[in-house]
């Protein structure tokens, strides 16, 4: 005997708006700036170490790797920023 398929959908529907939610909480409880996105980010202006390691940086495999990330950089550089729009991505 299955699930009916309304049952389904709304436990599906459920599970998502908790995990829209949980995003929304853990990126308040950051205090990290927010309004910004990966869109918006003009690269071009990013050094160009930081543009050689982009492409691996949003594919997202480093935290599969279980690797550590550091962005360095001096006071109002935008680190804060770059890791809450990844995040959003």
């Amino acid at each position: 005997m299955g699930v009916p398929p309304f049952l389904q959908h709304l436990c599906e529907a459920e599970a998502q708006d908790r995990a829209e939610r949980k995003l929304e909480r853990l990126l308040k409880q950051s205090g990290l700036p927010g309004g910004k996105t990966l869109g918006s980010l003009e690269e071009a202006k990013l050094p160009a170490k930081v543009r050689r390691v982009w492409p691996s940086l949003l594919d997202g495999g480093f935290v599969m790797r279980a690797e550590n990330v550091i962005a360095l950089g001096l006071p109002a550089e935008a680190k804060a920023t770059f890791w809450r729009r990844w995040g959003e991505n």
